[in-house]
């Protein structure tokens, strides 16, 4: 079970450590790397001791980064929900020039002809609609194991 704190530093075991060089163990501490969307404040002071004002910019950037990132996760949700509704429109005016051939089909006496053209389109109705349940069943299944722990 991941540990729920965030920004903590996993060491390599004692024994490992004190067979490494200073030099070698301040590499491990350098790589650490942060979890959290915000680094540590202890981080921040050593930026601002090097540049005044540097703290406040790197915020004001990452305050930026995630409003463009939520602007650009709203716009394609909109789009994806267009792309829906436009996928349905168009899949409910097949179905009505289907049933229409197939209608015209029958009156002219080609039933043969119009129950097949009818049998074939249901058939491929049913395969989309299974298909795509199980690609979305599939997409979830692979998120859900690449989302990171929440802390």
């Amino acid at each position: 079970m991941p540990s729920k704190q965030a920004n903590t530093l996993r060491l390599p075991p004692p024994e490992v450590l004190k067979s490494l060089s200073e030099e070698q163990r301040e590499l491990i501490v350098e790589a650490a790397v942060l979890s959290a969307l915000v680094a540590p404040p202890s981080i921040y002071r050593s930026y601002e001791a090097l540049l005044p004002g540097s703290a406040e910019r790197i915020l004001r950037w990452v305050q930026q980064e995630q409003q463009h990132r939520l602007k650009i996760e709203s716009e394609a949700l909109k789009r994806s929900y267009l792309r829906q509704g436009l996928a349905m429109w168009v899949g409910f005016a097949l179905a009505l020039a289907v049933l229409a051939s197939a209608m015209f089909l029958a009156l002219t006496g080609h039933a043969a002809s119009a129950a097949v053209i009818v049998t074939s389109s249901c058939l491929a109705a049913v395969t989309t609609v299974l298909f795509e349940a199980l690609m979305r069943r599939h997409l979830q299944k692979g998120t859900r194991q690449s989302e990171p722990p929440v802390p």
